[in-house]
């Protein structure tokens, strides 16, 4: 298989796992994950309303480059993503 389309299918297996342990919020917060394996790109955050405050924020964004390059935008859990 070739190594981009075996990275982007670990990585949206990863974010998917991430995203079952996030527990979701009372209220009118939820756990959104996007996945786009035309352009790899992975996202999951947390969006919505808590009373009258707006929550929109990023778990964990990764993409896979078309050189096979996995890169870690950003990873706000306290999970060992990039080990």
């Amino acid at each position: 298989m070739d190594k981009v389309i075996e990275y982007k299918k670990i990585v949206r297996e990863l974010l998917t796992e991430i995203a079952a342990m996030a527990l979701e919020q009372d209220g009118g917060i939820e756990n959104q994950l996007i996945t786009d394996d035309q352009h790899g790109h992975y996202l999951l955050f947390y969006v919505g309303w808590e009373g009258t405050k707006y929550y929109y924020a990023s778990f964990a964004h990764l993409d896979v480059k078309a050189n096979g390059r996995v890169w870690l935008q950003h990873d706000g859990t306290d999970l060992p993503t990039a080990a």
